[in-house]
Protein backbone atom coordinates (compact mmCIF):
# COMPACT_ATOMS: atom_id res chain seq x y z
CA UNK A 1 0.00 0.00 0.00
CA UNK A 2 1.55 3.66 -1.04
CA UNK A 3 0.74 6.87 0.34
CA UNK A 4 1.72 10.35 -0.40
CA UNK A 5 3.32 12.05 2.17
CA UNK A 6 5.91 15.21 1.76
CA UNK A 7 5.95 16.57 -1.59
CA UNK A 8 5.49 13.56 -4.47
CA UNK A 9 7.89 11.32 -2.87
CA UNK A 10 6.00 7.99 -2.56
CA UNK A 11 6.26 6.08 1.01
CA UNK A 12 5.54 2.69 1.42
CA UNK A 13 2.51 2.27 4.50
CA UNK A 14 3.27 -1.10 6.31
CA UNK A 15 -0.51 -2.57 6.32
CA UNK A 16 -1.68 -5.74 5.53
CA UNK A 17 -3.76 -5.99 1.93
CA UNK A 18 -6.72 -5.67 3.51
CA UNK A 19 -6.23 -2.77 5.26
CA UNK A 20 -4.95 -1.03 1.78
CA UNK A 21 -7.64 -2.04 -0.14
CA UNK A 22 -9.77 -0.21 2.46
CA UNK A 23 -7.32 3.41 2.91
CA UNK A 24 -7.55 2.79 -1.39
CA UNK A 25 -11.32 2.49 -0.86
CA UNK A 26 -11.86 5.47 1.05
CA UNK A 27 -9.78 7.80 -1.21
CA UNK A 28 -11.05 6.50 -4.10
CA UNK A 29 -15.09 7.47 -2.84
CA UNK A 30 -14.54 10.92 -1.72
CA UNK A 31 -12.05 12.56 -4.42
CA UNK A 32 -14.58 12.55 -7.27
CA UNK A 33 -17.48 12.48 -4.82
CA UNK A 34 -16.19 16.19 -3.28
CA UNK A 35 -15.34 17.56 -6.85
CA UNK A 36 -19.10 16.47 -8.06
CA UNK A 37 -20.87 17.77 -4.94
CA UNK A 38 -19.22 20.88 -4.84
CA UNK A 39 -20.37 21.19 -8.42
CA UNK A 40 -24.11 20.59 -7.09
CA UNK A 41 -23.14 22.94 -4.17
CA UNK A 42 -22.11 25.91 -6.54
CA UNK A 43 -18.66 26.38 -5.31
CA UNK A 44 -17.29 25.48 -8.52
CA UNK A 45 -18.33 24.51 -12.36
CA UNK A 46 -17.14 21.20 -13.98
CA UNK A 47 -14.99 23.01 -16.49
CA UNK A 48 -12.57 24.37 -13.72
CA UNK A 49 -11.15 21.05 -13.28
CA UNK A 50 -7.70 20.53 -14.62
CA UNK A 51 -7.12 19.41 -18.02
CA UNK A 52 -4.51 16.53 -16.92
CA UNK A 53 -6.73 15.11 -14.56
CA UNK A 54 -9.72 15.14 -16.85
CA UNK A 55 -7.30 13.07 -19.57
CA UNK A 56 -6.21 11.08 -17.21
CA UNK A 57 -8.77 10.29 -14.46
CA UNK A 58 -11.87 11.21 -16.25
CA UNK A 59 -14.29 14.35 -15.58
CA UNK A 60 -17.52 12.58 -13.78
CA UNK A 61 -17.26 10.76 -10.66
CA UNK A 62 -17.95 7.65 -12.37
CA UNK A 63 -15.68 7.81 -14.48
CA UNK A 64 -12.53 8.69 -11.59
CA UNK A 65 -14.05 5.73 -9.94
CA UNK A 66 -13.47 3.46 -12.95
CA UNK A 67 -10.01 4.82 -13.61
CA UNK A 68 -8.44 4.62 -10.38
CA UNK A 69 -10.16 0.66 -9.61
CA UNK A 70 -9.15 -0.16 -12.97
CA UNK A 71 -5.70 1.58 -12.78
CA UNK A 72 -5.17 -0.23 -8.92
CA UNK A 73 -6.15 -3.71 -10.49
CA UNK A 74 -3.40 -3.46 -13.47
CA UNK A 75 -0.68 -2.33 -11.05
CA UNK A 76 -1.25 -4.74 -8.17
CA UNK A 77 -2.52 -7.82 -9.66
CA UNK A 78 -0.46 -10.82 -8.69
CA UNK A 79 1.62 -8.40 -6.65
CA UNK A 80 2.02 -8.19 -2.50
CA UNK A 81 1.37 -4.23 -2.49
CA UNK A 82 -2.17 -2.00 -3.41
CA UNK A 83 -0.72 0.58 -5.81
CA UNK A 84 -1.48 3.11 -8.39
CA UNK A 85 0.50 3.55 -11.49
CA UNK A 86 3.09 6.29 -11.14
CA UNK A 87 1.08 8.66 -13.55
CA UNK A 88 -2.24 7.87 -12.00
CA UNK A 89 -0.87 8.49 -8.15
CA UNK A 90 0.43 11.79 -9.30
CA UNK A 91 -3.33 12.88 -10.88
CA UNK A 92 -4.95 11.37 -7.80
CA UNK A 93 -2.29 13.92 -5.64
CA UNK A 94 -2.82 16.84 -7.97
CA UNK A 95 -6.90 16.37 -7.64
CA UNK A 96 -6.81 16.40 -3.75
CA UNK A 97 -4.82 19.30 -3.95
CA UNK A 98 -6.99 21.07 -6.01
CA UNK A 99 -10.15 19.94 -4.01
CA UNK A 100 -8.29 21.56 -0.68
CA UNK A 101 -7.42 24.58 -2.79
CA UNK A 102 -10.53 24.75 -4.17
CA UNK A 103 -13.14 23.06 -1.95
CA UNK A 104 -12.23 22.34 1.51
CA UNK A 105 -10.99 26.19 1.80
CA UNK A 106 -13.53 27.81 -0.41
CA UNK A 107 -14.93 30.91 1.59
CA UNK A 108 -18.56 29.96 -0.32
CA UNK A 109 -18.18 26.79 1.82
CA UNK A 110 -18.16 28.21 5.53
CA UNK A 111 -21.78 29.78 4.26
CA UNK A 112 -22.82 25.81 3.80
CA UNK A 113 -21.05 24.70 6.69
CA UNK A 114 -23.37 26.71 9.13
CA UNK A 115 -26.27 25.94 6.92
CA UNK A 116 -24.86 22.01 7.69
CA UNK A 117 -24.99 22.56 11.36
CA UNK A 118 -27.95 23.69 11.82
CA UNK A 119 -29.32 20.94 9.82
CA UNK A 120 -27.35 18.58 11.61
CA UNK A 121 -28.83 20.03 15.14
CA UNK A 122 -32.54 19.80 13.73
CA UNK A 123 -32.16 16.20 12.62
CA UNK A 124 -30.05 15.34 16.09
CA UNK A 125 -32.92 17.02 17.93
CA UNK A 126 -35.80 15.60 16.10
CA UNK A 127 -34.30 12.05 15.83
CA UNK A 128 -33.86 12.25 20.12
CA UNK A 129 -37.41 13.43 20.61
CA UNK A 130 -38.81 10.67 18.57
CA UNK A 131 -36.45 8.20 20.45
CA UNK A 132 -37.40 9.09 23.55
CA UNK A 133 -40.93 9.30 22.82
CA UNK A 134 -40.91 5.80 20.97
CA UNK A 135 -42.53 7.34 18.00
CA UNK A 136 -42.20 4.54 15.55
CA UNK A 137 -43.75 6.43 12.75
CA UNK A 138 -40.38 8.15 13.21
CA UNK A 139 -37.88 7.81 9.94
CA UNK A 140 -35.04 6.79 12.19
CA UNK A 141 -37.41 4.27 13.57
CA UNK A 142 -38.54 3.28 10.16
CA UNK A 143 -35.26 3.28 8.35
CA UNK A 144 -32.79 2.55 10.83
CA UNK A 145 -33.82 0.78 14.10
CA UNK A 146 -36.37 -1.55 12.52
CA UNK A 147 -33.44 -2.67 10.48
CA UNK A 148 -31.06 -3.58 13.54
CA UNK A 149 -30.94 -7.39 13.77
CA UNK A 150 -34.83 -9.56 15.29
CA UNK A 151 -36.94 -7.61 17.36
CA UNK A 152 -37.25 -4.85 15.58
CA UNK A 153 -33.93 -3.35 17.19
CA UNK A 154 -35.04 -3.50 20.28
CA UNK A 155 -31.73 -5.25 21.63
CA UNK A 156 -29.92 -2.48 19.25
CA UNK A 157 -31.52 0.08 21.33
CA UNK A 158 -31.62 -1.07 24.51
CA UNK A 159 -27.74 -1.44 24.22
CA UNK A 160 -26.89 1.82 23.48
CA UNK A 161 -27.33 5.84 24.29
CA UNK A 162 -30.18 7.50 22.44
CA UNK A 163 -27.38 9.25 21.49
CA UNK A 164 -24.72 6.62 19.88
CA UNK A 165 -27.62 5.51 17.87
CA UNK A 166 -28.72 8.87 16.57
CA UNK A 167 -24.93 9.28 15.56
CA UNK A 168 -24.93 5.19 13.46
CA UNK A 169 -27.94 6.16 11.72
CA UNK A 170 -26.62 9.79 10.47
CA UNK A 171 -22.99 8.53 9.76
CA UNK A 172 -24.59 5.96 7.87
CA UNK A 173 -26.17 8.81 5.51
CA UNK A 174 -24.98 9.89 1.94
CA UNK A 175 -24.81 13.51 2.08
CA UNK A 176 -27.97 13.04 -0.56
CA UNK A 177 -29.43 11.25 1.62
CA UNK A 178 -29.26 13.47 4.50
CA UNK A 179 -30.01 16.50 2.44
CA UNK A 180 -33.47 14.82 1.38
CA UNK A 181 -34.04 13.41 5.09
CA UNK A 182 -33.50 17.08 6.35
CA UNK A 183 -35.96 17.97 3.83
CA UNK A 184 -38.47 15.62 4.63
CA UNK A 185 -38.12 16.43 8.62
CA UNK A 186 -38.32 19.83 8.13
CA UNK A 187 -42.27 19.83 6.45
Amino acid sequence: CQKKSQGREMQIVPATLEGCVVRMSDAISYVGQDFEDAIRMGILKKSELPEGIKRELGESNTDIINSLVTDIIINSYTRDEIIFSSDVAEKVFELKQFNTERIYKSPRLKGKKTKLKTAFKFLFEKFLSALNQSEEESLIFKEWIFNRGKNKGADYVNSNLPEQVIVDYVASMTDRYFNNTYIKCKR
